[in-house]
């Protein structure tokens, strides 16, 4: 069967990569990346995604085309028999990446931060769901309504939420999947930020946390992660008898397993905490600062799949 992941050079897409060969010993992996190095551990690259261009989805459609023969020849384009059609019949498409404003409170995102980072979360992968029919399409979340998350994920926080809702709606062929925060570079990066804006103590919500970071005598990284793992353990704990412990490689490759083996798991939501790992088939109570901007929250992606 074929597998296309969007990013797969990221951390996560190097656990994605290695739960599909556990899932599937007969998969060939595409990969598309933004660059022109191949990805490791995949049979095929697509480059020069970038999906801040609006002909991203368009790109790899005409990417994948050109792999039809081969995946032909590799024995991986099977559900015509063999006959190479425009694009391969893809068993998953894989969306990993996520930029948007961050490092600064859900409650100051605007509008056109929303819809920006929507534009490159979001209606890509819609895009390419229309254009290429994958028999199941899975994305990535966190744990976005925990308070540390709110505190620092701005814009993104709207648009994980508008995912997640989307997936529930749409749960006959996707599912979507909530990691606890693990060690990588897009979380540094984030850390980073908001070490910088609790220095210069720019909102309400950071002069708290530069107290609690100084009190802590910790890196501020270290501070960044150990603050995120308290309120995992303390939302969660009633998941699981086991004791908590942060989300490691493993837990997201097993997370990913979980999730592409739809004959095992119907639920839309797979929660991947540490070793914790459960199924939600409805959105929770959203916090107040998302309950109460519905006018923030994306309007009629459906039209992406027409």
């Amino acid at each position: 069967m074929n597998y296309l992941i969007i990013g797969g050079s990221s951390y996560s897409g190097k656990c994605t990569i290695q739960a599909i060969r556990e899932t599937d010993a007969s998969a060939t992996i595409i990969s598309t990346t933004s660059g022109e190095r191949e990805v490791p551990g995949v049979e095929h690259t697509i480059h020069g995604i970038d999906l801040a261009q609006a002909d991203a989805p368009e790109r790899v459609k005409s990417g994948l085309a050109d792999l039809a023969g081969s995946l032909s020849k590799e024995g991986a384009a099977g559900r015509d028999g063999g006959k190479s059609s425009e694009t391969p019949p893809l068993r998953a498409l894989i969306y990993i990446p996520a930029r948007g404003e961050v490092g600064m409170p859900a409650r100051l995102a605007t509008k056109a931060q929303v819809d920006d980072a929507v534009d490159y979360c979001i209606t890509p992968m819609l895009k390419m769901m229309a254009s290429l029919q994958p028999e199941l399409t899975v994305c990535y979340s966190g744990f976005i309504t925990m308070d540390p998350l709110l505190q620092c994920y701005g814009a993104m926080s709207f648009v994980k939420i508008a995912m997640e809702d989307f997936v529930i709606r749409h749960q006959d062929r996707m599912r979507v999947i909530r990691f606890g925060m693990f060690p990588s570079n897009s979380v540094r990066g984030i850390g980073l930020l908001v070490q910088r804006n609790t220095m210069r103590k720019l909102y309400p919500e950071y002069e708290v946390m530069y107290d609690e970071w100084k009190a802590s005598k910790k890196k501020f990284i270290d501070y960044f992660y150990d603050k995120n793992y308290v309120f995992e353990e303390k939302s969660y704990s009633h998941v699981s008898e086991e004791p908590f412990r942060p989300t490691n490689e493993q837990d997201i490759v097993d997370g990913v397993k979980f999730a592409l083996n739809t004959e095992a798991n119907a639920a839309p939501i797979v929660n991947v905490l540490g070793s914790w790992l459960w199924t939600d088939d409805a959105m929770p109570d959203l916090p107040p600062v998302i309950a109460d901007n519905p006018a923030l929250m994306p309007e009629n992606l459906e039209r992406h799949l027409q």
